[in-house]
């Protein structure tokens, strides 16, 4: 075949191997290839673009206020207002590096069916990296519209400042520009580590990687306008020193040379803004697309399954002798080498920790601001970050056993009797409490035996165990399958109720369970009772699912949501 025709037929590939990308990246992300992905983009662009409109409807609104006292201050709150912008556009690329990191490299799966075709190892990770980049892009774009939108009609107070058509282009280049490169270096770093470090240690950081997005956005929302200001205060100094160096500043060149305020030091950092964009563009197609032979290769040579060491899967196995059915011990076994080999679940459950890590800092830092964190004894504040980290990780774990890993796998579950949900529910709870209670405890009781003296300690972290283990027997309610094996049901309807339920409970939690159990801390009575009321009601819990487990039959087939079903009216439909 002639050169030309050679290419034509690669760029024919190229261009229907980008329309499949999509698709993987979005199963990657949401770790599912079983439920409307484009849907949930769509709510999570949403998500992610409150929080710049938000502040474009309320901050600018001081506008007037400080353009009559002194056009310094203006300038000052301008450049704050707007360094968020381009910061919140960082953060998201972050954020999607971590969620999009697994599907960037070739697995087992698509190698067997890409492999065999007469298709370049080259085209497939450039459809990729093109896919990944282009979908920054367009959710930059889209997360960034309104805000800028709204910011070119309110935000345009002094000429000095910029008129509306020049704000509205400077916010949305710098920020599409910011997120870009952004996520072009972290795409850089993931194939560094991969090709550097090993497959194994690429994962690790994929989990590393996910954990500090996780973080470092929730906490982007509680501090990041205080450590905005301060760092324009270092840029607008004589002679400005670390805040000059930072990336977001370098894009701030860009957005001045539209809009403004011509500040001496943001004047040549466009141009720094835009040689790093090209840059890390650069590196990350060459660091893909320079050794995708060899990664084709790695990947069918290697191990189809993913091992993980024996020190993690032997105490957790060690737990089964806690359960007297055989079944029910099989059964958690499955669970613990499941969750131990997939990297899809640790991602899932990182995400969540991460969330009740930020959750938990932000309680500590918000003391520390207001000086009065202490840690001479238990306060309120430092009770409730067990229970917070706690309740996150069963909000992992719940959400990690709604992921089907093998659907064809579960055979084995359909034809070894018996199919009811007891042993799968007893499986189910004890992996709960391993993976959830029983870690966050052993780390409560050694901590405030550190801080506090061992009965202080014993007493915070019987408190925190009860509290755990009724929250796992929450968690099992409406669980009618054994876990990785029902394919995933998920609507957009089912994640707005979702949602709202998490932050009412996150609200109780973590707001008003620190005073409840400071009080049980204050004298041994009411922790006995603190704790005797809450595995009461956990045994009770536990007692009303095991009557119902014993008549339902285990569930492995999504349901049909369009299939026509029995309304059960009348007698006769009985």
């Amino acid at each position: 075949m002639s050169g030309a025709a050679g290419r034509g037929r690669e760029w024919r590939q190229f261009r229907q191997l980008v329309g499949v990308s999509y698709r993987r990246l979005l199963d990657a992300a949401l770790a599912s290839r079983d439920i409307d992905a484009e849907q949930f983009a769509l709510w999570g662009a949403a998500l992610l673009a409150t929080p710049p409109l938000y502040a474009t409807f309320i901050w600018p609104s001081r506008y007037p206020w400080l353009r009559s006292r002194s056009l310094d201050q203006l300038q000052s709150a301008v450049l704050a207002d707007r360094l968020f912008f381009v910061v919140w556009s960082m953060l998201v690329a972050l954020l999607l590096a971590a969620l999009v990191w697994d599907g960037l490299f070739p697995d087992r799966t698509d190698q067997q069916v890409v492999g065999v075709l007469p298709v370049r190892s080259r085209t497939v990770a450039a459809a990729r990296v093109t896919a990944a980049l282009v979908s920054v892009v367009v959710l930059l774009a889209g997360v960034n519209l309104p805000a800028a939108a709204v910011y070119a009609l309110t935000g345009a107070a002094h000429p000095s400042v910029g008129t509306p058509p020049s704000l509205f282009v400077g916010q949305m280049l710098a920020s599409v520009a910011a997120g870009t490169c952004a996520f072009s270096v972290l795409l850089t770093l993931r194939g560094a580590v991969a090709w550097l470090a090993g497959a194994s240690t690429a994962a690790r950081t994929a989990i590393a990687l996910q954990f500090v997005a996780i973080v470092t956005v929730v906490e982007a929302l509680m501090f990041l306008p205080g450590l905005l200001e301060v760092m324009v205060r270092q840029l607008l100094a004589p002679n400005p020193t670390w805040a000059a160096a930072l990336p977001p500043a370098w894009f701030m060149g860009i957005y001045a040379w539209f809009a403004g305020p011509h500040v001496t030091v943001l004047a040549p950092m466009g141009g720094v803004a835009v040689l790093t964009l090209f840059a890390s563009l650069a590196m990350a197609l060459a660091i893909y697309l320079g050794p995708a032979s060899l990664a084709a290769r790695r990947v069918i040579e290697s191990r189809g399954d993913e091992r993980t060491s024996a020190w993690l899967e032997a105490p957790l196995l060690a737990c089964a002798v806690l359960l007297r059915r055989p079944a029910a011990r099989a059964r958690y076994a499955f669970i613990v080498h499941t969750c131990a080999r997939s990297r899809r679940l640790l991602l899932i459950v990182a995400t969540y920790l991460g969330l009740g890590v930020a959750l938990a800092g932000t309680r500590i830092l918000s003391e520390s601001i207001h000086g009065r964190l202490s840690l001479a004894q238990p306060a309120d504040y430092l009770l409730v970050i067990p229970l917070v980290l706690t309740f996150f990780l069963v909000l992992g774990v719940r959400a990690a056993f709604a992921i089907p890993i093998d659907l064809t796998a579960n055979w084995t579950f359909r034809v070894v009797g018996p199919r009811t949900l007891l042993e799968s529910r007893s499986a189910a709870r004890l992996a709960f409490v391993v993976f959830t209670t029983l870690p966050v405890s052993v780390l409560t009781l050694l901590t405030a035996a550190l801080l506090w003296g061992p009965w202080t300690a014993v007493a915070i972290a019987a408190i925190h165990a009860a509290s755990g283990v009724l929250l796992c027997e929450l968690a099992l309610r409406g669980h009618e399958s054994v876990p990785f094996t029902r394919g995933r049901v998920l609507s957009t309807s089912s994640m707005k109720v979702g949602v709202a339920m998490a932050l009412g409970a996150v609200y109780l939690f973590a707001f008003r369970f620190d005073g409840l159990q400071l009080w049980a801390l204050g004298s041994p009575r009411r922790t006995i009772g603190y704790v005797t009321v809450s595995l009461a009601a956990a045994v009770m819990i536990a007692l009303m699912g095991r009557r119902q487990s014993r008549a339902v039959a285990a569930v492995f087939d999504a349901p049909d949501e369009h299939a026509v079903t029995q309304l059960k009216l009348s007698e006769a439909s009985l």
